[in-house]
């Protein structure tokens, strides 16, 4: 099995039905992320990878700005929320210091263009 190192603030990326579950690395081995079932917490690579393989995106975050924004999430943990508080949603704040949803977008927007073609076929 290849190894890869990760560094505090990049994503990692896991398969999960018709989407990507994401959660950020916070270093010793640990990921943050945001379950429906747990909302967000910590957990190990391990875990979070729940056997599957997993994919990452290395960031050029601060290290510090990552850490900071990791504690007060772990300080304060929120539950899910798909709409406002998915994944997405954790990961990008505590890694970029923004949220950001772009899976929520797409399937949005795909929701949108099958309202608009269903309307303009039934005409």
């Amino acid at each position: 099995m290849k190894m890869f190192t990760f560094n505090p603030g990049d994503l990692l990326f896991r398969p999960e039905g018709l989407y990507q579950h994401i959660g950020v690395y916070i270093g010793w081995g640990r990921v943050l992320q945001n379950t429906v079932e747990k909302g967000e917490h910590v957990s190990d690579v391990h875990q979070f990878s729940r056997g599957q393989k997993i994919g990452f995106k290395k960031t050029s975050s601060n290290v510090s700005a990552v850490l900071s924004r990791a504690e007060a999430k772990i300080r304060n943990p929120k539950p899910y929320h798909i709409l406002n508080n998915n994944c997405e949603h954790t990961a990008y704040e505590v890694a970029e210091g923004h949220r950001n949803s772009p899976q929520l977008w797409f399937w949005l927007a795909v929701g949108l263009l099958a309202v608009i073609y269903f309307t303009c076929r039934s005409r």
